[in-house]
Formats: C-alpha cells, structure tokens, sequence
C-alpha cells in the first residue's frame, strides 16, 4: 500500500505481498453490510519478515485503528438491529471474562513459561492483572470485586491502544509468565476496552447530532473509518466559538443608539441655523427652483467681489481671466449643502470682466 512506508534495503519489515493482501480482503468485507470483520480477526493476523518490507511500526498502528473502525461498526449495527441494551449486556459478558484471572492468588496467575524459552515478569504481570480488573470492574458497574476507593483507578487510566502498547520485562522459563497465555489476556483487554471506547464515541456522536448546529458547515468531511486506518489527519475547526453575551450586544447596541441621537440634534441644530442671506444688486434677476421646473436668465455685470459671499459657500478658486466665455453664467453652489435640509437657496457668484483688471 503506498500509505505504509518501508524499511531501508538492507532492514527487515512484514512482507510487502501479504500486508497487501490482507488489507484488500479486509476492506471488501469491511464494505459489506453486515460487520463480516471481527476484532479478533485483525488480533490473530500475523506477517512473515523480509527486507525492504513494510515498517512494523507503521502497519501495526494501522492494524490498531483498523480494529476501531470495526467494533465502531459492529456496535451501530448491534444497538439498531438488537437495541442498545443488547450492545452493553454483550460487553458485559466479555468483561466477566477477565475476573477469574484477578481472583487466582499471586504468582499463579498464569502458567509458568517452559524451560528455557521467553516469560514476562511475574510481579509486573500480577499488578496489571489487579488493576485492569479493578478498572473495568468500576467502569461498568459489574460488582464482581469488592473494591475501596483508594484502590480503584480513575478514570481513563487505561485505554485500548495503551493496553496494546505494553511491555513487561522479559524473563526465561519458569521464572516468567508463559508469553502466549499472557498475549491472549491482554487481546481480550483490548476488545473490552475497545468496546467501551466505542459506546463512549457512539454516546458522544448522539449528543453532538442532537444539538441545533450554530453555523451551518461549509466543508463535508469524508468519515470513511476505513480510509482513516492509513491516515490520521487531524482536521482544525474553520469556526470558533463566539464568547461574547447578549448583554455585552444590548449594551453595545445602547451605546450606538445614544452615540446617533447625539449626532442627529447636533445636525439638526447646525442645520436649524440661519445663514446670511445676500441680496443680490440693483437690476440683478434672481434664479429661483423648484420641483418641476428650472428657469435661468441672464446677469448683467455687477461689480461685486467674491468676499461678499459668506466663505463657506465660496469657491475654493476664482475662475481666471479670459476661462469663460462672453456670455455671463450663473453658478449654483447649491451642490456643496445638504439639499435636504436647506432648499431653493441659490447662490450666485457674476463672472469677472476684463473690466475689473
């Protein structure tokens, strides 16, 4: 598979042909409707070595979540086909499973390895064995062990890939545990544990798919378990949480509004001022507006200078000698106000003769 990497040449990983193919037949079964593939399946899986081959490393984590995808779907297909109660009662079962080990007195938990041949230790053996069923004895409620308080692990303590990752010191012959029976406890650890992590995702996707969406999502994430088993791309959120309260916006909101009715009278008052009329000269016609019509006439020359209009409606720059034309023009600034606010005052500003060199 070009998702798992390789050894170096000259180093020994599983065999490229068999991990191949054992994914290919898995992920057809897995396909099916029916869960086909069982979590023990995958436990029993074994692959010879050879050089260049597949990292062990890499290929056993994708074996591990391999195992997720597959109790995850035997556990939607068992709670909608069977109830919910059928999923717990059959995790149950498998849990009581594990007490009879706990309940055997020290060192006799398991057999002693043959002469010779590879153990784990006894004493770190013993103490997993205590408190993995003393764990899971509380996690469930099953009333098997008469447990204090002091004694029972928190919770979380212990997890499916933790238990998978464990190691014990390695010990020969019959100073040891016997290696197989050991490795066949610590699979059934897994599968309860891998079961209760199962209906805490199942618990946990419930409530998710019960609470009103806030912000409809704008990317659809691809949930294929079976692809995720090569891959652990974690996606980041795109939305955060917005952490500010309703009365932090009503207050905000007041702000403004006082903020705009402040503004609104000082306009009104700028705007409820008279400004200085300018009577226009002896023989002048003045321009007057109005909704539907428009009416110009002609000035005749007037010496009158820019200064007597108010400044704030004068020109930013006098028009210059010889820019106009021979005929005199009005110019209307009624542009530069607010139209709104004062209407049908014109200003008009005679054109600067040769004359008036």
């Amino acid at each position: 598979m070009a998702d798992l990497a390789r050894v170096e040449k000259n180093k020994w990983g599983y065999s490229v042909s068999q991990v191949d193919e054992f994914f290919a037949s898995t992920k057809h079964l897995y396909e099916e409707v029916e869960p086909n593939v069982t979590q023990l399946d995958i436990q029993n899986t074994s692959f010879d070595l050879e050089k260049n081959g597949y990292d062990t490393k890499a290929v056993d984590a994708a074996l591990r979540r391999l195992e997720d995808a597959v109790v995850d779907k035997l556990a939607v297909w068992t709670t909608t086909h069977e109830g919910e109660q059928a999923w717990v009662a059959q995790t149950e079962q498998l849990a009581l499973t594990l007490v009879p080990r706990a309940k055997r007195d020290e060192r006799k938990t398991f057999e002693r390895a043959r002469r010779f041949m590879p153990a784990y230790d006894i004493k770190q053996v013993d103490a997993f064995v205590g408190d993995i069923v003393r764990y899971v004895n509380a996690q469930l409620g099953l009333g098997v062990l008469s447990v204090s308080e002091g004694d029972a692990p928190q919770a979380g303590e212990y997890t499916s890939h933790g238990v998978e990752a464990l190691t014990f010191t390695q010990r020969k012959g019959h100073h040891g545990y016997d290696e197989a029976q050991v490795d066949a406890f610590l699979n059934r650890v897994v599968e309860v544990l891998t079961r209760m992590e199962a209906s805490e995702r199942m618990a946990k996707n419930a409530a998710e798919a019960s609470a009103e969406p806030q912000v409809a999502p704008l990317l659809i994430p691809v949930n294929d378990p079976f692809e995720q088993a090569y891959s652990q791309a974690n996606i980041p959120s795109i939305f955060e949480s917005l952490d500010e309260s309703a009365s932090a916006r009503m207050t905000r909101s007041a702000q403004h509004s006082s903020e705009f009715s402040t503004v609104s009278q000082d306009e009104e008052h700028i705007f409820s001022t008279s400004f200085p009329v300018v009577e226009p000269a002896s023989g002048v016609q003045v321009e007057t507006e109005s909704s539907t019509s428009r009416e110009q006439s002609t000035l005749p020359e007037v010496d009158t200078a820019t200064d007597s209009v108010p400044q704030s409606f004068a020109p930013e720059h006098k028009p210059e000698r010889g820019s106009v034309g021979s005929e005199r023009t009005s110019v209307n600034y009624s542009g530069l106000m607010d139209t709104g606010s004062i209407r049908s005052v014109q200003f008009h500003l005679p054109k600067l003769g040769d004359d008036d060199e």
